[in-house]
């Protein structure tokens, strides 16, 4: 995971899969960094560079970057399903990426937190991960 220096309670979090963090690469470099990919089950979110015209957006607004894995998305993707969510695993990533943070000390959530998990991807059929 990629914190800023100060380190406050989360607002803004970005998520990525783990074969294709060009976003976090370039948060920590401070700079665009394209990456190598690899792949994934998130193939909306397998990108190598960060947009040139969203980098000072998300520079800016960015509060910690979390990386997720296929498998992990694979079950939260059943999980969702399970409970009447059609979603696929770009928009499964979210939850995944929320179950990291509740397990991770830095996160400060209490009764007054909000969470709001954006899905972006509807059912579709792909590869399980082993």
């Amino acid at each position: 995971m990629h914190y800023k220096a100060q380190e406050p309670p989360a607002k803004v979090v970005a998520v990525e899969p783990e074969s294709a963090a060009c976003l976090m690469a370039s948060l920590e470099a401070g700079h665009i960094t394209p990456i190598v990919t690899g792949h994934t089950i998130m193939n909306g979110m397998c990108c190598g560079t960060v947009s040139l015209t969203a980098w000072e957006v998300l520079a800016n607004g960015v509060d910690v970057s979390v990386t997720v894995d296929d498998w992990s998305v694979h079950r939260d993707v059943q999980y969702l399903h399970s409970h009447g969510v059609k979603g696929g695993p770009c928009g499964a990533a979210t939850l995944t990426a929320l179950r990291k943070l509740f397990r991770e000390p830095k996160l400060r959530l209490d009764n007054e937190s909000v969470v709001v998990l954006f899905s972006t991807e509807g059912a579709r059929d792909y590869q399980v991960p082993m």
